[in-house]
Formats: structure tokens, sequence, C-alpha cells
């Protein structure tokens, strides 16, 4: 038995859903995509976005959830085979990425490690400032997606973290 939960970038838990591997699926998603949609049915439909971690993410999710005028970011590990491999290996604060027809795009980012990204996030790989700056006085930048993608993440840690007092 395991529980999804479905956070706010605030903290607030919006929705969660205990599964028993014994859920129906969503028409040709796999059951971790189909926990996943079922888990947010109401904000389906209204231009949403989700972030996932790399558990969740998957290209026939993000597909599906286009249809349904929603958008997903989230990690995947670079080993993934549904994704398209993309042979080259970035340089330090460098983005390389690959699209799709359908908007759908994966990049790899390397500030300390490779940090591969699945999104249908329009202009989600810009190059925007953090605030902080490098040793030498430049300004750090790094992709809008991956700014967010922290962010999404806080809150499912603070979520976590409540959850536990």
């Amino acid at each position: 038995m395991k529980m999804f939960k479905l956070c706010t970038t605030d903290g607030y838990t919006w929705n969660f859903e205990i599964y028993c591997d014994k859920s129906d699926t969503f028409q040709h998603l796999r059951k971790n995509d189909s926990v996943t949609v079922k888990s947010m049915m109401s904000l389906l439909d209204i231009e949403m976005t989700l972030y996932t971690d790399n558990f969740y993410t998957s290209l026939l999710l993000t597909d599906y959830l286009l249809v349904r005028k929603t958008y997903l970011c989230g990690t995947v590990r670079a080993s993934c085979k549904e994704l398209p491999q993309v042979k080259a290996k970035p340089k330090i604060r460098e983005i390389i990425s690959l699209g799709n027809n359908k908007g759908i795009k994966v990049f790899n980012w390397k500030e300390k490690r490779n940090v591969t990204l699945s999104t249908a996030i329009e202009h989600d790989e810009l190059l925007v400032p953090t605030g902080k700056n490098s040793r030498n006085g430049e300004q750090i930048r790094k992709p809008k997606s991956v700014l967010d993608y922290n962010k999404a993440k806080k809150g499912v840690d603070l979520s976590d973290q409540m959850a536990a007092t």
C-alpha cells in the first residue's frame, strides 16, 4: 500500500490517494500515471501545471495532460527508455534540449550535476537570474523550469514536515 499526495507550492495537501495495486487505469496510462490523473481530476482542463519527480514523469502522462489543458514538468532519469536520448553532455550552465511536434521538450541542464527534465511548459528552458552571484561576482542563471520545479518540490517537503508533527 502506498500513499500519493498532491500538494501546492506552499505545502497545502490538495488531495491524496491510497494505492493498493488494484486501481483501474485510465485509457493507455501506466499505473503511476493513472494514480496521478485520479488525484488531480478536479484540476484538469483549467491550465494548471503539475511538477513531478522521476517516479511520476512520463511522456504518456505529459501527452494525456496536454490534451486535458494541464502542463507537466518533471525530472526524469537520464537512462529512461521512453524519452529521446540526448547524446551530448552539457557543459556547466549549459542546456541541451530536444522537442516533439506536440510541444513536449526534454532537456539536460548541468550546474553541479546533470539534471534531465521533461516539460510541456512553453519557454521553460529560458535562463533567468536566481538572485545569487558566483564567486567571481557573475549573476547565476538557471532554466526557469528548474527554479519552478525546486519551488514546487519545497511545497511537498513542507507538507511532509507538517504531517510528521
